[in-house]
């Protein structure tokens, strides 16, 4: 265990030299940079929670918390990361331990988005036009989205990020193993299966987002 924990401590120190996006991004003030960061504690927090043994009420509170207070820093950054708030909601247990996490979530945004509050109204409006317009940012007709248009974005984001697309055909092909053979083959841990089944769908609701 204490080889495996070595392992993953250096995993997430190198994470930033894995992609030359991540380096260029993470030197610039701009919503990416902090995305990064945020994104860096939040895979800390669900490895942590994935080789967490003992569940009790108490760290299941804290584990609320924790997500909730990054997932909304990372929200408030970048408003497409709120495909995040899937992943603890399905990964945490129970309706108590999900309202904590949500109150935590709220308040934390309230909290971060305070210095930009003057332009919240522009912020809202932005979304307003982008779900009501066919095009890129709210332009284009009105309407919900373009089908055509939507099946092509989807299909340069395959191309482009083929690797990506590999990770989330295995993702779902071993949560359908666990589904399947469940506590006897590859998850035998309920929370596991639950935070597996979080990453995979804000990955799918992320590539339509984006498309």
């Amino acid at each position: 265990k204490s080889r495996g924990n070595w392992w993953l401590t250096l995993f997430l120190q190198m994470i930033l030299f894995f992609s030359q996006y991540l380096i260029i991004y993470h030197s610039l003030l701009m919503p990416e940079s902090f995305l990064i960061a945020g994104g860096i504690v939040f895979s800390a927090i669900c490895i942590h929670y994935l080789y967490e043994e003992n569940f009790t009420p108490r760290m299941l509170i804290r584990y609320g918390l924790g997500f909730g207070i990054v997932t909304a820093f990372m929200c408030v950054s970048k408003f497409p990361a709120i495909v995040l708030v899937l992943i603890p909601l399905t990964a945490l247990p129970g309706n108590k331990f999900k309202l904590v996490y949500l109150v935590s979530t709220f308040v934390s945004a309230v909290v971060f988005i305070l210095p930009a509050r003057e332009y919240i109204s522009n912020f809202f409006a932005f979304i307003y036009g982008m779900l009501t317009h066919k095009g890129t940012y709210g332009s284009g007709e009105e309407g919900f989205a373009d089908g055509q248009q939507f099946l092509n974005h989807l299909n340069g984001h395959f191309h482009i990020n083929k690797f990506y697309f590999i990770i989330l055909f295995i993702g779902i092909l071993l949560l359908l193993i666990g589904f399947i053979r469940f506590k006897k083959f590859f998850l035998p841990n309920q929370f596991k299966f639950r935070l597996l089944a979080g990453i995979i769908l804000a990955m799918l609701l992320n590539f339509a987002m984006a498309s």
